[in-house]
């Protein structure tokens, strides 16, 4: 299933209209809506990340990463948005950090947004050796 199906379906899981995806969206007509739910255009990581927000969804489901419209974003995928997006657009003006994120996965999440990547390496050794 490509990205243009997932809008789609999620759309249509959410008994809405492309009107309605399209007013979510702050979008003037449908024919916009259609023409994504087509492929007929470029899906950027900034336009994802908005479609999934109105479609109350992740960027990881539209993408196919994860088969879960409600699932949270993990830490992997939070940072992986954050990366992708400062590759395209070669700033850091990153995501809210998603509610519900456990304690030491948003300690890394904000060290990544700080730049503190030794942090994250130390913060990332503690975590691996938590379980053992």
């Amino acid at each position: 299933m490509t990205i243009f199906d997932r809008i789609r379906e999620r759309r249509k899981e959410l008994e809405w209209s492309q009107e309605r995806l399209a007013k979510e969206l702050g979008l003037k007509s449908r024919a916009a809506i259609s023409a994504v739910e087509k492929g007929h255009c470029d899906m950027t990581t900034d336009r994802i990340k908005r479609y999934a927000e109105a479609l109350h969804t992740t960027p990881a489901y539209l993408m196919g990463w994860n088969n879960d419209p409600n699932a949270r974003m993990t830490l992997a995928e939070n940072i992986n948005y954050c990366m992708q997006r400062d590759i395209e657009h070669g700033d850091f003006e990153l995501p809210p950090i998603e509610e519900g994120l456990p304690e030491d996965e948003r300690n890394i999440l904000l060290a990544y947004r700080a730049g503190e990547y030794k942090k994250i390496v130390s913060l990332m050794m503690d975590k691996m050796t938590e379980g053992k």
